[in-house]
C-alpha cells in the first residue's frame, strides 16, 4: 500500500487512465502537465491535498486595471467555487489553488476535483490573456460595503 493518500490516488489515476506510473519529486509533489500547455502541482501536506498551478505575473499594460478585473471576477465567483486565485509575495505570480480533505477523496472524488480545478485554470489562462480594457466583467458590479463568506 503506498505511503500517502496522494500517492495512492496517483498510482490509480495513472493506472486508470494508462500513463507511465507518476512519481513524486524530491518534495513528496507530483506534476501534471494537461494539453502540453497547463502544469498543476498536487501534494499532500498533512490532511490536505494540495492542487496548484502559476498563472504567472499580472500583463504588464495596464496591470491597475487587470488586477482590478482579476479581483472582481474572483470575488464574484467565490461562493461558487472551491479554487481560490492568490498572489504569491515571493516573485508576485498568480497562483489557482485548492485544497481537498485526504482522509474523505476517493479515486472518483479525486478525478472530479481534479477537472473542475483544470476548467477554472484554463478559464483564468482566457481572461489574464485579455487587456483589461476589451472585456467588461461578466456579471453586474457588487454592492460597496457588502462581505461574502463561501
Amino acid at each position: 500500500m503506498p505511503a500517502s493518500t496522494l500517492e495512492s490516488l496517483m498510482t490509480h489515476f495513472a493506472a486508470r487512465h494508462t500513463l507511465d506510473p507518476l512519481t513524486a519529486d524530491a518534495d513528496g509533489g507530483y506534476h501534471l502537465r494537461i494539453d502540453e500547455r497547463l502544469d498543476i502541482r498536487l501534494f499532500q501536506s498533512g490532511g490536505q491535498i494540495l492542487l496548484e498551478s502559476s498563472l504567472g505575473p499580472l500583463p504588464p499594460d495596464d496591470p491597475p486595471e487587470q488586477l482590478e478585473r482579476t479581483l472582481h471576477l474572483q470575488l464574484t465567483a467565490m461562493s461558487e467555487l472551491e479554487e481560490v486565485l492568490t498572489l504569491n509575495p515571493e516573485d508576485e505570480t498568480l497562483v489557482l489553488f485548492r485544497r481537498l480533505p485526504a482522509d474523505r477523496q476517493t479515486l472518483e472524488d479525486f478525478e472530479g476535483a481534479l477537472e473542475r480545478f483544470v476548467n477554472q485554470l484554463e478559464r483564468w489562462t482566457r481572461e489574464l490573456s485579455q487587456p483589461a480594457s476589451s472585456s467588461a466583467p461578466t456579471t453586474p458590479p457588487l454592492p460597496a460595503l457588502q462581505l461574502f463568506f463561501p
